[in-house]
């Protein structure tokens, strides 16, 4: 059987992999994008450097989209 101290060895080193990634991602994202905007960018890295997990899940989920416009929906083509 599997010790939790050697399970949590393994799964913390990879999870804070992911977030760091994560949260990389979002910063360089925002900054990349910033010119192309009028949205508060300085919030969003200030929001995204103090809570980086909900930071950027909130980024990616909520101003990203609204900035950018890159809503998802269904919209069939029915003109044929």
């Amino acid at each position: 059987m599997i010790e939790f101290e050697s399970l949590m060895a393994f799964i913390l080193p990879v999870f804070l992999i992911a977030v760091l990634i994560l949260w990389v991602w979002a910063l360089v994202d925002i900054i990349k994008r910033r010119k192309q905007n009028s949205e508060p960018v300085g919030l969003w890295i200030l929001i995204v450097l103090m809570f980086p997990i909900v930071g950027s899940i909130l980024y990616f989920q909520l101003a990203r989209r609204r900035m950018f416009g890159t809503k998802k929906g269904f919209s069939p083509d029915f003109k044929r």
